[in-house]
């Protein structure tokens, strides 16, 4: 029942399939002799009433709601004429919108232009076929139904009642209402109200294909995990895909075709549901997506391939979404479904991968050992779940330096969209830890850890050209080359389709009795490969700019770093000023590589044989034990350190003298008297100056060398701090 102010309320007939979940009328009620005022916020309300009449006392009401008429069609053409009579009065149509396009509408033969604001285009390289041209929403895409959705009420008692109010307003239903104003002296519609109440009328059998992707951040309702299924209903159709054991980010992939009529029951309900063995299953959350709003939208035909959604997952418990559906909807008449395609989105399989990272140097890590300010250094790094691995060991490493050039391999398994097949929470990431070797129990210095999600979803993506991702190459480079092979492989594939067309047509000539001139399957292949390729290109091909003489000495000497190689940083948080402190710096080279090209570049773990792919040398700065054999001052140096063998030079070198002096005399007699005989011969006068001369260049020699050696390593400590504090 539908009421306008003080005029007689009129009513429909009873729907023709009682259902309380959907009740379909599609009739017109036409209320003649209604004044509108021309000021929208004095427009009345289209009172609506919901009564159930299969009642045995008789009809009782349901619901009611209400409709503002200042939303209507005639309201809204009015604030357009006023908006562009504004604009031309104050000359600022662009301002104002007055000299925007007008909107595209299906029920009639204008465009309609909408903005859509897309979140992201997808991957260019080894896209799949669904996803050319498709953009990807991070919500629901809106419906904007040509007609009104009105919320129909009922109340119930408050289940905490105030003083002043008992009974609450519960929303039980929805009502769609198109809402069209005659104005006096007009006869018949228009063609685009008579088209929309046309198809209102008109009752069809339509084809929904729904594309259930995936589904992300569920919520867990097995411990901290869950095992989800995708239930999916309309009308009176059911089907339920496969469930996924132990995972909050089920890949569905999954196609489902389904029909249904509209207008009537057109509610797509999409439900994750986690399996349970014992017991029932437990709703995960729930959407409800209303085909009969998108279908009567314009904004929905303006999309001729249908973007992909991120559909909230509600529970009725809870405000909060338990999760995204990432899917996408096609849906045509029955009678002409084969408008839409049939995408096959299947994903690919997995595919093998080889991960490897090689630790060059570390500097600037806090010293394990603070009685001689050194350490035994070694590192530790795990990918995901997978066990550890460590470096060898850079005994007695000064100034928080250490050397390795160790290779570390993981073996790695991915899916689309980079993802570790059998891992969980943080498989991505790799986790890296500096050691300190003692002989009862080492101690962790520092540590940090890199995601590498990107690297992986880029590493998948270009597993057929047969390159390599490096994480510290430069991106844009490795792009440019995937997308110059990715066209090659195209090239060449158009390229065997033709030969094969020359192959078969040649051979049709030479059963004619015709021959043909063969030329060479290189050549050939050659000029097609230059084809495009300009003569500045083939110049720079030809001529590679070699390395200058100076960057092939600082190479030589380690003083460069190596090539595809970054520097990741250790940082500690201070918890009483919340500032991060510097731990240092790890120099390292990440590769991920597919599996074809692990078998072509086949190198050991470590140092170990085949060394290649990179060389690595042997690591600078380590200690020389068989030194440390001969040299009692080197050995003294190594194990006391730098600092404490200051502190206890003079000491040492006393008791060293002394000895010295001993066994000088004893071996180095007769050379002594000699010297000594000499400076008896001289004047004591001179004797003495010469001895002390001697002694004090000795000496400045000493503090000079010190001085250096200290203000090298302050700047050098302040240079690494500077660009720690840089980075953050």
């Amino acid at each position: 029942s539908c009421r306008i102010e003080d005029s007689a309320p009129q009513c429909t007939s009873p729907s023709q399939r009682p259902r309380p979940a959907f009740c379909n009328f599609s009739e017109t009620l036409i209320f003649k002799d209604v004044i509108l005022p021309e000021d929208e916020n004095e427009a009345p309300y289209v009172d609506i009433k919901a009564f159930d009449k299969g009642s045995v006392m008789g009809k009782s009401l349901l619901a009611t709601g209400s409709f503002w008429l200042g939303n209507s069609a005639y309201y809204r053409e009015l604030r357009n004429k006023r908006n562009l009579t504004l604009a031309r009065s104050s000359r600022s149509r662009s301002q104002n919108g007055a000299g925007a396009e007008p909107e595209k509408d299906i029920w009639s033969n204008e465009e309609y232009d909408v903005d859509e604001q897309v979140h992201r285009e997808l991957d260019w390289v080894n896209q799949a076929p669904y996803m050319k041209g498709r953009t990807v929403l991070m919500n629901e895409m809106p419906a904007k139904p040509v007609f009104s959705v009105v919320k129909l009420y009922r109340g119930k008692k408050m289940a905490v009642k105030s003083e002043t109010q008992k009974y609450e307003l519960e929303e039980v239903g929805k009502f769609h209402l198109f809402v069209r104003v005659i104005v006096e002296g007009s006869t018949e519609l228009d063609f685009r109200t008579k088209r929309i109440m046309d198809a209102m009328r008109d009752k069809q059998k339509f084809r929904v294909r729904l594309y259930a992707l995936e589904a992300t951040d569920l919520t867990a309702k097995d411990g901290k995990t869950s095992d989800p299924f995708l239930r999916v209903k309309l009308a009176n159709s059911q089907q339920d895909t496969d469930k996924h054991m132990k995972t909050l980010t089920p890949e569905f992939y999954q196609r489902f075709d389904l029909t249904c009529k509209i207008p009537g029951d057109s509610m797509l309900h999409l439900e994750v549901w986690d399996w349970d063995k014992f017991g029932s299953n437990d709703l995960i959350g729930t959407a409800v997506i209303d085909l009969e709003s998108r279908w009567f939208s314009n904004h929905w035909h303006d999309n001729e391939v249908k973007p992909i959604e991120h559909v909230s997952l509600m529970h009725p418990s809870s405000s909060q979404s338990q999760g995204l559906l990432q899917m996408w909807l096609d849906m045509a008449p029955l009678k002409s479904e084969n408008s839409i395609p049939k995408w096959d989105i299947t994903p690919p399989p997995p595919a093998d991968f080889e991960v490897r990272l090689v630790v060059w140097k570390a500097e600037g890590i806090p010293a394990g050992d603070h009685f001689s300010d050194q350490s035994d250094l070694f590192v530790k790094v795990r990918l995901g779940a997978s066990a550890w691995k460590s470096t060898d060991v850079h005994y007695f490493a000064k100034k928080g330096k250490g050397s390795w050039n160790y290779r570390i391999k993981f073996p790695l398994c991915l899916r689309q969209g980079g993802r570790v097949v059998g891992g969980g929470e943080g498989a991505s990431y790799l986790k890296v830890q500096m050691w300190d070797q003692d002989l009862l129990s080492s101690d962790c210095l520092a540590e940090t850890s890199m995601d590498l999600s990107d690297a992986f979803k880029t590493a998948f993506n270009t597993r057929d050209l047969g390159m390599e991702y490096s994480v510290f190459g430069k991106s844009s480079k490795q792009l440019k080359q995937a997308a110059a092979r990715k066209k090659m492989q195209g090239e060449e594939s158009e390229w065997v389709v033709k030969k094969k067309k020359d192959d078969d047509a040649s051979a049709e000539a030479s059963i004619g009795g015709e021959i043909s001139e063969t030329t060479s399957l290189l050549s050939n292949q050659k000029e097609e490969s230059q084809k495009g390729i300009s003569a500045k290109g083939k110049k720079r091909r030809s001529k590679k700019k070699p390395k200058s003489i100076m960057e092939q000495m600082r190479g030589a000497l380690g003083l460069t770093a190596p090539e595809n190689s970054g520097w990741i940083y250790f940082g500690k948080t201070d918890l009483k000023t919340g500032k991060v402190e510097s731990q240092g710096k790890l120099l390292v080279s990440v590769e991920i590589l597919p599996s074809e090209l692990v078998d072509r570049r086949k190198n050991g773990d470590g140092r170990d044989e085949p060394n290649s792919f990179p060389l690595l040398p042997p690591p600078e700065g380590r200690v020389d034990f068989t030194k440390m054999m001969m040299n009692p001052f080197y050995a003294l140096q190594t194990c006391l350190g730098d600092s404490l063998a200051k502190e206890c030079g003079a000491g040492c070198f006393c008791v060293l003298l002394i000895v010295g002096f001993v066994a000088g005399g004893v071996i180095f007699g007769p050379e002594v008297q000699v010297m000594m005989s000499i400076l008896e011969i001289l004047p004591k006068e001179i004797a003495k100056l010469v001895i002390l001369g001697t002694l004090i260049l000795l000496i400045f020699v000493c503090c000079y060398c010190c001085c250096c050696v200290c203000r090298k390593d302050k700047i050098r400590e302040n240079d690494d701090e500077d660009e720690f504090e840089s980075l953050l």
